[in-house]
């Protein structure tokens, strides 16, 4: 998939956490508070991230991120970058 817009990386990134957590997500879902997640899975889902978009990110950007929105608003900076 190329990832053309906005739009884009919000539905690549919900998905791949959805995938991984089993559960339905959305931009606006703090980090934190989903039930499945810990910091092993959070770091394969980043390493997930980051091969898929082809970016590195901040270990401290991704922990401080409290929504996915968050998160997502990161990828978007690296990608503009």
């Amino acid at each position: 998939m190329t990832v053309k817009s906005s739009t884009d990386v919000t539905t690549v990134v919900c998905q791949m956490f959805s995938e991984t957590l089993e559960v339905q997500v959305t931009p606006d879902d703090d980090i934190r508070h989903l039930a499945a997640i810990d910091s092993l899975k959070l770091m394969r889902l980043v390493t997930r991230i980051e091969d898929f978009f082809g970016i590195t990110l901040d270990d401290d950007a991704v922990f401080v991120s409290v929504t996915i929105g968050e998160l997502i608003a990161e990828i978007e900076r690296e990608l503009a970058a």
